[in-house]
């Protein structure tokens, strides 16, 4: 049976800089293997909630807890991918995959890397363009091969920071589609954060939704959905129901 992975607990966090409270009362629990979505208004505290996470900042109360350890500082079990795929437009796309077993201590030879780089580029529909630079690259593709730097060290944990945000609606539901197997087929903890309700309900298990800052989270929908799910569910009763829930949730935390 799943165990609770990432622990939150009563978090606050103060930035000093200009006495923001960005979160204050923050509880969330999430099991290992999970697919969650963190949805909110502008301003909640979910970009600060990546942060704690990932150890780049620490919480000013409470505490969060990883795989029953306290984050104290920057994980190397964490992925990562951000609306701006932050690809550099001098290494070619294998080369950016494996920036992070650059920097990340790995057991494994540099073969063995570019073996699982390539298995990755090949996945998600890449595999010719292993040699093409950022340039050569569109925005979608860009996007798929920063989702393979994110998993290609094979963290426990994957935070998701709006990836597709800047696409194009069927470049984005080809995405989804892209990261719902990754997924199924790997099982890491996932946490997606994103303004796009049909995004977040068609990918995750558990959606939370955060108030206004300081943020917390008021409320919790265990999406019911099937795996392995199709972009058809989207048009389901069910599936409009819950996104309908969701921004009226999100339209009574702005007030």
């Amino acid at each position: 049976m799943a165990h609770e992975f990432i622990e939150i607990n009563d978090v606050s966090v103060n930035y000093e800089i200009n006495n923001l409270l960005a979160v204050s009362g923050l509880d969330m629990k999430i099991k290992s293997g999970s697919f969650s979505a963190v949805v909110g208004p502008s301003g909640c505290g979910k970009s600060t909630l990546m942060k704690i996470l990932s150890g780049l900042i620490k919480p000013t109360t409470g505490n969060v807890k990883i795989n029953n350890s306290e984050v104290t500082g920057p994980q190397n079990f964490v992925g990562m991918a951000f609306q701006n795929p932050v690809m550099m437009p001098w290494r070619k796309t294998l080369e950016n995959v494996l920036i992070p077993f650059e920097i990340l201590k790995q057991n494994k030879s540099k073969k063995e890397n570019i073996e699982e780089a390539i298995k990755l580029l090949k996945i998600v529909g890449l595999g010719d363009f292993i040699d093409s630079y950022p340039w050569q690259l569109s925005g979608g593709m860009q996007q798929r091969a920063s989702l393979c730097r994110a998993l290609v060290h094979k963290p426990k944990l994957l935070v998701l920071d709006e990836p597709f945000a800047a696409l194009d609606a069927f470049t984005r539901e080809e995405l989804w589609c892209v990261l719902r197997d990754l997924w199924i087929d790997h099982k890491f903890t996932t946490l997606l954060v994103t303004h796009d309700l049909r995004e977040a309900s068609f990918l995750a298990d558990k959606i939370f939704v955060m108030s206004a800052r300081p943020g917390k989270i008021t409320n919790v929908h265990n999406v019911n959905f099937k795996h392995k799910r199709d972009l058809k569910i989207t048009y389901s009763e069910k599936f409009v129901k819950l996104t309908q829930n969701l921004r009226k949730e999100i339209s009574n935390n702005r007030s």
